[in-house]
């Protein structure tokens, strides 16, 4: 996190270990850290944004490093953004192999946490799934949906 080589501005890196990139992981990461900064007002297309260039996908010998550009008081919040979009995509791509992916990540924040009572299981879908019943229930019609 902070200064780093990608840009000029402070932001958070993640390498990927062991992990296939291709250029379709890394446009679904793309796409989600894109539409995340944006409803972070991190939007690079603000007239005097401070954050642009934005993002970065750097390959390297051992796999990729994934870099955003984040203001300086928002740099673990970048870096749990920039997880999350990785993992969200090769959730996405590939549930049967990262089927557990979700249980790892809350086992790992759990082992970190000082008050395990505060961690706030992890999420990989785009949508809640009650979001996602809604919109089928709205989009047949179904007068319910619109209570």
């Amino acid at each position: 996190m902070g200064g780093n080589l990608f840009f000029a501005g402070t932001g958070a890196v993640l390498d990927t270990v062991g992990v296939e990139i291709d250029d379709a992981l890394l446009a679904g990461w793309r796409t989600r850290v894109e539409r995340a900064r944006r409803h972070l007002g991190w939007d690079p297309t603000a007239p005097g944004s401070p954050t642009a260039p934005t993002i970065v996908a750097r390959p390297h010998a051992t796999g990729v490093s994934l870099a955003l550009q984040a203001p300086l008081d928002q740099l673990f919040t970048a870096t749990e953004l920039n997880e999350w979009a990785l993992c969200a995509t090769l959730f996405e791509r590939d549930p049967v192999r990262w089927a557990n992916l979700t249980d790892d990540l809350l086992a790992d924040y759990l082992a970190d946490a000082s008050q395990p009572s505060d961690v706030i299981p992890p999420v990989l879908e785009k949508a809640p799934r009650w979001h996602a019943s809604h919109g089928a229930r709205q989009a047949s019609g179904d007068p319910t949906s619109w209570r």
